[in-house]
């Protein structure tokens, strides 16, 4: 079973394709559930995504999510049975088929999905995460787009629960949803256990401001070779962002051939 967590600011971009990959999902039996946390409620007016709100929202701004990351899991956790937990942005879309998902989640259902490594900035500079303040050997960073496992899942949960002071800490700064499920397996040395893969693929090279990836807003023969290239290096990749709502549906079906 997995739980698809969706951390959105309003409607899902293709929530048409989603409605149709998770069609997929049940023909084939797969059991899952969904979660999504918007700090505005009103803002989604699709009566399908509404459904799947989870009760408690939490305030969020750039760069200041993490609570509301932890709300998704806290509800994936205590609502649901699931092994794996996934999570996705409002522009996330599925880039391999439902059968492709399931074959690669009974391969590795018992283990997260989390590319991490050692930091490349200066934490006494650049404040992300306020990593300055705590061990140099936790000073991690990922995409907080991963995968993982209800058994690590325990021990996010378990550092927010018990070491509130520590959480606090990181939450206040910025970007922290970078570095927390990374500084919360490290405590545990559970980051040796993990796959250390992508799980979604982001293209970075052509960001406009440095900040937020590139939008895919039409397909075009550069993109064809990004996502191969990117599919190849990363073969545990099963969703994009972010896709603009003018990327052709047809497009990206035909990924889940």
């Amino acid at each position: 079973m997995a739980t698809f967590c969706f951390l959105v600011t309003r409607d899902l971009v293709k929530e048409t394709l989603w409605q149709s990959w998770f069609a997929d999902l049940d023909a084939a039996g797969f059991p899952y559930t969904i979660a999504t946390h918007c700090s505005d409620p009103y803002k989604i007016t699709s009566p399908w995504l509404r459904a799947t709100l989870i009760p408690d929202s939490v305030p969020t701004s750039w760069q200041f999510h993490t609570p509301a990351i932890l709300a998704l899991y806290d509800h994936a956790f205590n609502h649901t049975e699931s092994q794996w937990i996934t999570l996705h942005s409002e522009s996330c879309v599925p880039i391999v088929s439902a059968a492709r998902f399931i074959q690669l989640f009974e391969e590795n259902k018992y283990r997260t999905v989390l590319s991490h490594r050692p930091i490349w900035w200066d934490p006494a500079i650049i404040p992300r995460a306020n990593l300055a303040r705590i061990p140099a050997k936790f000073h991690i960073q990922h995409p907080e787009w991963c995968i993982v496992t209800r058994e690590d899942l325990v021990i996010i949960l378990i550092m927010a629960n018990k070491n509130r002071a520590l959480i606090n800490l990181i939450t206040s700064g910025p970007a922290a949803d970078e570095s927390l499920v990374g500084i919360c397996l490290g405590f545990y040395d559970r980051l040796k256990d993990v796959l250390n893969a992508q799980s979604t693929i982001v293209d970075w090279d052509r960001s406009p401001n440095g900040d937020n990836p590139h939008t895919f807003q039409t397909w075009t023969v550069e993109d064809d070779a990004f996502l191969e290239k990117k599919r190849a290096k990363h073969p545990l990749a099963m969703f994009m962002r972010k896709i603009g709502a003018d990327c052709p549906d047809d497009v990206i079906k035909s990924w889940w051939q």
